[in-house]
Parts: C-alpha cells; sequence; structure tokens
C-alpha cells in the first residue's frame, strides 16, 4: 500500500534530528484530530467562511509531514466552503478524515521506526 506521507520535507525543516521530529509528529497527531472536529463543527453549524479559514490553517501542517494528499484534500475544502456549498464542502471533508486517518497509520508507524 502506498505511504500517504513522505517525511523528507519534515527531516529537511527539522535537519534531520530525529528527536524534534518526534515532537512535530507528536504535535500534528494530537493537533489535528481536534482540528477536524472543528471543521465539521463548521459544516454543522453553516460556518462556512470558518470552514475555509480553517481548512486553510492545517494546510501546511500537512504539508511539513508530506502529506501531499491531505494538503491537497484540504485545499479542495477550502475551495468547497467558499465557492461550492455544503453539500461539496461535506464531501471534501470526509475526504479529508479518510486521508487523514491513512496519515495517523502512517505517522505513528514512522515514529516507531524514528
Amino acid at each position: 500500500m502506498k505511504q500517504s506521507t513522505d517525511l523528507e520535507q519534515l527531516r529537511t525543516l527539522c535537519n534531520g534530528d530525529t528527536g524534534r521530529m518526534k515532537r512535530y509528529i507528536g504535535m500534528f497527531l494530537q493537533g489535528t484530530p481536534p482540528a477536524l472536529e472543528q471543521l465539521r463543527s463548521d459544516l454543522n453549524t453553516g460556518d462556512l467562511e470558518s470552514l475555509a479559514r480553517n481548512a486553510h490553517g492545517l494546510k501546511p501542517q500537512a504539508a511539513y509531514m508530506g502529506a501531499t494528499a491531505l494538503k491537497e484534500g484540504l485545499e479542495r475544502l477550502e475551495q468547497a466552503a467558499r465557492s461550492g456549498g455544503p453539500t461539496e464542502a461535506a464531501a471534501a471533508l470526509d475526504e479529508c478524515a479518510r486521508i487523514h486517518a491513512a496519515v495517523v497509520n502512517d505517522l505513528n508507524a514512522a515514529l516507531d521506526e524514528l
């Protein structure tokens, strides 16, 4: 199965310091589930502007983890929230949640290897 992350971006950002990499991965693993819950809440309350803003804010974190598919999914979510409407945003958010689950699995495995 294809990895949903490529940690070279993070390795470069951390100058190869595996301790820092582990800290950043831990921060991602702790911080993104509540962020996804906030995205769901934004959608459920119909606050598409907040949904777009919060999706935009998560993109750098995904990029740092080398989670390109997640970053692209968040871009689609942001765009859907800005111009596509709630149905399109809901589909994009569901896609992000599926991708995020795969990223979490990859990052947990990476922590064991670092």
